[in-house]
């Protein structure tokens, strides 16, 4: 169960107590945070990851 499905899990649990406009909002928020990390997370992830290696390479 990766981050996005465990916080998806989460929000649906909470969402018959939150109010219907928010939860919209949240939605729409939560959207467009996993339309740009499908678009943008892999190469973040490579420059961490790039970024990372190379600081433990100076140590």
């Amino acid at each position: 169960m990766d981050d996005i499905t465990k916080f998806n899990f989460v929000v649906e649990q909470l969402a018959p107590a939150v109010p219907v406009k928010l939860s919209a909002l949240l939605s729409a928020r939560v959207r467009s945070v996993s339309v740009w990390m499908a678009t943008y997370g892999d190469s973040v992830i490579n420059n961490i990851t790039v970024i990372m290696r190379q600081i433990s390479a100076q140590n």
